[in-house]
């Protein structure tokens, strides 16, 4: 495997999917860049130092979890960054190995799912523990066949038995004309939301009745959505998405699509009703990360 696709690979791995900062990662990190300045890597990419440096903060931050030598305030963290990507790229080429880990939003944690899909059962109480916390956003990674399905069904399962309301989409059940825009592609999710929910006696069809009467973009429509059908009330909604890279061949679809859940996800710590909302993404890796 060349530099370059390793980076793009574990971008995909830590979750970097807005297009302008993977841009500015792979840029950054491509090795015939290592050497240069910051004012040259931001003329290639035409944008200013300031943008530069704000995008590469985003940065650090998503891979302080995997890279703790970046948990600090000194100069030099794109040498630490670098110098941990060299090391992991070793480790890969030299054994192939494939991490499979669970990544919530308070860290990384490493999941024993193995070949015979057995599930240690020490990984599962870790599971119920985040899915109660407010504004929940857990991810779980591993190579094709490893049980990631099972084990989100498990989680929400638990969830159910808490008494949370629980849907589980498969993105593999979106066409192609769903990904067409990320217009088409809300209207679709905000709708399968609903179905599964049984909810469709809100109106003949409230989604479309939303998206007509409401205003802003797309993003905005959807976030409304949620707000006045799906969480008001006691109940929390556990969302289970599986099969998320199913959205990656759609770049500008999903940058935008996990971003806004991500957005969710950090609003829930000053608005309660999004505290409501719990995720669970699931999705293949094949990479060291």
């Amino acid at each position: 495997m060349s530099w370059d696709t390793f980076l793009q690979q574990i971008a995909d791995c830590q979750g970097i999917f807005d297009a302008d900062e993977r841009q500015v990662f792979c840029w950054r990190f491509a090795e015939q860049n290592w050497g240069e300045l910051d004012a040259k890597i931001a003329d290639d990419l035409h944008i200013s130092e300031a943008t530069l440096q704000r995008r590469m903060g985003r940065i650090y931050a998503t891979f302080s979890h995997s890279c703790p030598a970046l948990n600090t305030e000194k100069k030099g963290k794109f040498k630490r960054l670098r110098d941990w990507l060299k090391r992991e790229y070793v480790r890969y080429q030299q054994h192939g190995e494939q991490l499979r880990n669970l990544e919530t939003d308070s860290g990384a944690i490493a999941t024993p799912l193995c070949q015979d899909r057995y599930i240690e059962p020490g990984i599962l109480p870790t599971c119920y523990q985040e899915i109660l916390k407010p504004g929940c956003l857990l991810r779980i990674k591993a190579p094709w066949k490893m049980g990631k399905t099972e084990l989100m069904s498990r989680v929400l399962n638990d969830a159910a038995d808490q008494g949370y309301r629980a849907v589980s989409l498969n993105l593999r059940d979106a066409t192609a004309t769903d990904f067409q825009d990320l217009n088409r592609f809300l209207q679709w999710f905000c709708t399968s939301v609903t179905l599964s929910l049984n909810q469709e006696s809100l109106s003949d069809n409230p989604v479309a009745e939303h998206w007509q009467k409401s205003i802003g973009n797309s993003k905005n429509k959807c976030k409304t959505y949620f707000e006045k059908h799906l969480l008001p009330g006691d109940s929390c909604l556990v969302l289970g998405l599986d099969e998320v890279d199913r959205i990656f061949p759609y770049p500008d679809v999903a940058g935008e699509f996990l971003g806004m859940l991500r957005t969710r996800h950090e609003e829930a710590k000053t608005r309660p009703i999004w505290g409501k909302l719990r995720q669970v993404l699931v999705y293949t890796e094949s990479l060291l990360c």
